[in-house]
């Protein structure tokens, strides 16, 4: 395991995810503050801490980073195996730890790779924010509590003003800090899993193995298009939302559950784990 992150350190893609997050953690607080102060000339309108989290709503790259996570969740450990094989290093270290261990322990560091590529920069981000803007607690988005607690959803071709729960609405007006870590936190284990979903498709294709990555990319589509059933009137009003792009972003989307976002990462890693130990018990063959 030791070996496996001291590789994944060193290696360009994590240092090019890493650097890419962290640019964008920091920029966007500065963009924020050359806008709100340089460009206006007029402090009294400067822009909240809340806006210059880059997981809020209204971010200028919200959408853009949240996006983002299949493609940069990837670049640090994931396309490891086709690394080793092409080197011809994946038979060294299976005959040294054998080849479950060997597997396992390349998804996890797949996983922490990830993580740590969203995680930190996003502490990072949260810092900046509230250091070089005013906490503006119940007005951080310039709306009312009624904007938040409900929603235009266009359903049958009708717009219908619907009421919906804000999950943990309590911390996200009172600790709004508190609540930016908790979404930044399930914003890196989505990296994480999307990271493991992606290296265990590279364990079963030999060429043009880029293609690994839409699996992951599915995930988000189905959400999105799941939705666009439910405001069409196909999908039942009873509505779970299984877009996990919209956990990422403090809003009132209906539907939203967070033990509902658990559960699907649970499972999304299963189904990975048990694709990644069938090829281990190949190997052993």
């Amino acid at each position: 395991m030791k070996t496996q992150i001291a590789i994944m350190l060193n290696k360009k893609g994590f240092k090019i995810a890493f650097s890419v997050m962290m640019l964008i953690a920091v920029a966007i607080p500065i963009i924020y503050m050359y806008i709100s102060i340089v460009k206006n000339d007029d402090i009294c309108n400067v822009t909240g801490a809340q806006y210059a989290f880059y997981f809020d709503r209204n971010s200028v790259l919200s959408n853009c980073i949240v996006y983002m996570i299949p493609i940069i969740s990837a670049l640090p450990f994931s396309f490891s195996y086709i690394e080793d094989r092409k080197l011809g290093c994946d038979v060294v270290f299976i005959n040294k730890m054998g080849s479950k261990k060997y597997y396992i322990s390349k998804s996890v560091v797949c996983f922490l790779g990830a993580f740590i590529v969203f995680l930190l920069p996003s502490i990072v981000n949260i810092v900046f924010s509230y250091a070089f803007f005013p906490d503006s607690k119940q007005d951080m988005h310039g709306v009312s509590l009624a904007n938040l607690l409900f929603t235009d959803y266009l359903i049958n071709d009708k717009n219908i003003l619907i009421g919906s729960q804000f999950n943990m609405l309590d911390t996200y007006i009172n600790h709004p800090i508190i609540y930016n870590i908790y979404l930044s936190v399930i914003g890196a284990a989505l990296a994480g899993v999307c990271s493991v979903v992606t290296f265990a498709c590279t364990l079963f294709i030999s060429k043009y193995y880029y293609i690994s990555i839409l699996p992951s990319m599915l995930f988000f589509l189905i959400g999105i298009k799941y939705y666009q059933f439910y405001q069409s009137g196909i999908v039942d009003t009873y509505f779970f939302n299984f877009n996990l792009a919209d956990y990422l972003v403090a809003d009132s989307t209906r539907g939203k559950n967070y033990f509902l976002f658990w559960l699907m990462l649970i499972m999304i890693l299963c189904i990975s784990y048990f694709f990644i130990i069938k090829k281990s018990r190949r190997e052993q063959l």
